[in-house]
């Protein structure tokens, strides 16, 4: 598998292409301080003035709030974007899966990566991202929308020191707990 990785500051942005894929399916995540560079890179990645990126802002509390500012940024390096507000009950409403259609790329905003899984697990949604990656569009994310990628993901909850109000107190064996991630990076 071929990878291209660029360090930004003390922030990774990742575009791996599939290992086993003919086309040119893509994964961008990035941890920390979402800088102009990185989102043009992303926006770069999605096709530029051709990209129209899906927001998805399930993860965080204030989804209204960081969607449009998501919006604000891509728009700022000429993409398109829309985002998706949903529950586990509304998540495969037809005007969900109308809007990913006409996608090429799909963003997973921050906040608590389990919140993503326990809404779009084995969801048509979810087969709608994933069809977006296998016909070579961009699926990315910052945070728990980077978290979310790989087939094991980590929640941020710790095991041993479950009272802690800061994350990963301890780092060691059976502390961190994992869960079911999306799939996109496997193992």
């Amino acid at each position: 598998m071929k990878k291209n990785i660029s360090k930004i500051g003390d922030i990774i942005l990742s575009s791996l292409p599939c290992k086993l894929c003919t086309n040119k399916r893509k994964v961008s995540n990035y941890w920390g301080v979402q800088t102009d560079e990185i989102v043009k890179k992303y926006v770069e990645l999605a096709g530029g003035p051709d990209a129209n990126i899906i927001i998805i802002p399930n993860a965080g509390s204030e989804p209204i709030r960081w969607s449009k500012s998501q919006q604000e940024d891509f728009a700022k390096f000429g993409a398109k974007s829309d985002y998706l507000l949903f529950d586990k009950e509304s998540v495969d409403d037809e005007i969900n899966l109308e809007k990913m259609d006409k996608a090429n790329a799909v963003f997973f905003l921050g906040g608590d990566q389990s919140n993503l899984t326990r809404d779009m697990l084995g969801t048509k949604l979810l087969e709608k991202v994933f069809d977006i990656y296998n016909n070579a569009g961009v699926i990315g994310g910052s945070s728990a929308g980077a978290a979310i990628m790989s087939e094991v993901m980590i929640t941020g909850n710790e095991l041993i020191n479950p009272d802690s109000n800061s994350a990963y107190i301890s780092i060691e064996k059976d502390n961190i707990e994992v869960k079911e991630g999306f799939g996109f990076l496997k193992m």
